[in-house]
């Protein structure tokens, strides 16, 4: 959740020093530490108590920040059980960070009856909703303080967020389909060896898996469609599949005595001339030694 850190304006550090902070340098505070934590995860700044030296012990992380107008945002992760009863017992409720000369955060320092050299901020709230996993009141961003900044957006690039995310999610769209890929192709692969498919439908096997996957995207999986049709795949075998498509040497195997009844003397005469031809090439089906005896 969000919370106010910070905000323009003269300050005055705990070693004495006044500095006039503006709203570029804001921006430049949230940039670097949001690119730092973007190349290197672990280097997140902690949420600590006081202003500690070693930045320990951590009570939180600091998973983001961003500037609103004059004020200076941070996104708090993961608080630990203790800060989440200190807080719920208001003995945190303001905070004050802590910079290096380059303006890179070290950390945010939560105070109790320490004066803060920032003033103005709103105090850290926390949410009733346990069901909750974001233990902060949602920041007011539009307050009167800071309604005419806001309503400008003077340099928060919302577009470059917007382009980012996009990219991210196309990155994630293509990585899904590269392992969705994979899976049909070992399913496939799969059903050619328990004889579900001859190895010539394989092709065609993996284009009606990718056609019933999008059905499932555009349908919101309504209907589980792909599912479905790897389970009906699943099932075929052998036996089902020569219940429909005979090969020669299933011909072969036929009751040859059915094909006499109801015959005429011509017909049976030529119905035994089938047969022997048959004996002679065990290979042929009836059909084939019927057309050659006919040529």
């Amino acid at each position: 959740m969000w919370i106010e850190v910070f905000k323009t304006g003269t300050h005055t550090s705990s070693n004495g020093n006044s500095i006039n902070y503006t709203t570029e340098d804001l921006q430049k505070i949230a940039n670097n530490y949001n690119q730092r934590i973007q190349l290197e995860p672990t280097s997140k700044a902690p949420l600590v108590k006081g202003h500690p030296a070693s930045n320990s012990p951590a009570y939180g992380w600091i998973d983001q920040l961003a500037r609103r107008g004059d004020y200076l945002l941070a996104k708090v992760k993961d608080l630990t059980s203790d800060i989440i009863n200190d807080i719920k017992d208001k003995k945190f409720q303001k905070v004050s960070i802590s910079l290096t000369n380059d303006l890179n955060l070290r950390h945010i320092g939560l105070l109790g009856a320490a004066v803060p050299a920032v003033d103005g901020l709103k105090p850290i709230e926390f949410t009733m909703n346990l069901g909750n996993t974001e233990l902060f009141n949602d920041i007011e961003i539009n307050n009167e303080s800071t309604a005419n900044q806001e309503s400008e957006n003077i340099s928060y690039n919302y577009s470059e967020l917007i382009d980012q995310n996009e990219f991210m999610k196309n990155q994630i769209r293509e990585y899904q389909k590269v392992i969705q890929q994979k899976e049909f192709e070992e399913f496939t692969t799969n059903l050619i060896k328990n004889n579900c498919i001859s190895q010539n439908y394989s092709k065609n096997t993996i284009e009606l898996l990718q056609l019933f996957s999008e059905i499932d995207l555009v349908t919101s999986n309504k209907f589980d469609a792909l599912s479905k049709v790897k389970n009906y795949l699943s099932k075929l075998n052998s036996t089902s599949l020569k219940n429909e498509f005979a090969k020669s040497t299933d011909a072969l195997t036929f009751d040859k005595s059915e094909y006499s009844f109801a015959m005429g003397n011509n017909r049976q005469k030529l119905h035994n001339q089938v047969i022997n031809y048959m004996n002679e090439n065990e290979n042929l089906t009836y059909e084939q030694a019927l057309k050659s005896i006919l040529q």
